[in-house]
């Protein structure tokens, strides 16, 4: 999940450099340039991706997509997709709102507002893998656990700093970032942890539900929020979303990677190529 979510990042930001040239140039290029690509994607993924005929089912021998039937594990599932839920409602209102919140309450340009958000998704990037690597070490939802305290601190922070200086916004939204990127990175590897094979599909479905649902809710409940107690309070709703976020997390008991109990070179024998 890090190494997609750092192709995509590098993909946008590719995009975004030459998008803007191909549109200064002639507002068709971009959309003929997006078309050729994806015609040399599908090209590729024809020739080189192969799709076994049957799905081996690694984690359960019961019917196609059923969870391995250890205790509890549905009332996980309900809890992290909560979770999920509150963490991108947090998400969601800031990246929708940030560039109102930096015109009204920062007294910056939108273009201005814009570059901190893109230090924010460079962190998320940069992180990626690492938020990945770090969650073999210590687990995943330690690490979740992690980036949520930390990002809800940031948010914390910002309610509390000077407005007419922007220069810590900078390292917050940095902080940000790779916090970010440890809650993220690691979430749908834990939802799709808990079923088997045959059912990634369907779990996957389960994860973009929650996450969609709350990009859709949650920039409209601020919005009315907004109106009436004013732009500052941004940071204050996103900061409850992570409390509540880290609440239904802490009830999760289910979704960390599961190691073999190999040692030394037992473990190089069991490795997949």
């Amino acid at each position: 999940n890090g190494v997609i979510n750092f192709m995509g990042g590098v993909g946008s930001v590719i995009t975004f450099l030459i998008g803007g040239f191909l549109f200064d140039t002639n507002e068709f290029l971009p959309f003929a340039a997006g078309s050729l690509i994806l015609i040399f994607t599908i090209i590729i993924m024809y020739l080189t991706i192969h799709e076994p005929k049957e799905i081996d089912d690694d984690k359960t021998s019961g019917e196609s997509g059923k969870k391995a039937t250890e205790p509890g594990k549905n009332l996980s599932l309900l809890f992290l997709l909560l979770a999920i839920f509150f963490w991108y409602t947090s998400f969601n209102a800031v990246e929708t709102f940030f560039s109102t919140y930096g015109e009204v309450v920062l007294n910056i340009s939108k273009g201005t507002s814009s570059f901190l958000l893109a230090i924010f998704a460079g962190m998320l990037v940069l992180f990626s893998i690492p938020a990945g690597l770090i969650a073999t070490k210590i687990g995943r939802k330690n690490t979740i656990l992690t980036g949520i305290t930390v990002l809800f601190l940031v948010y914390l922070t910002v309610n509390f700093i000077p407005k007419t200086d922007i220069r810590p916004f900078y390292i917050l939204l940095a902080v940000g970032g790779i916090s970010w990127a440890l809650i993220n990175i690691n979430s749908y590897p834990m939802v799709v942890e808990m079923t088997s094979n045959k059912g990634i599909g369907k779990y996957t479905g389960y994860y973009y539900f929650f996450s969609m649902l709350s990009a859709i809710i949650s920039p409209i409940l601020y919005g009315y929020i907004k109106d009436h107690l004013r732009d500052e309070f941004l940071f204050v709703y996103a900061s409850i979303a992570m409390v509540l976020a880290f609440f239904f997390m802490m009830l999760v008991k289910h979704g960390e990677i599961k190691m073999p109990d190999k040692k030394g070179f037992e473990v190089i024998e069991h490795m997949e190529p």
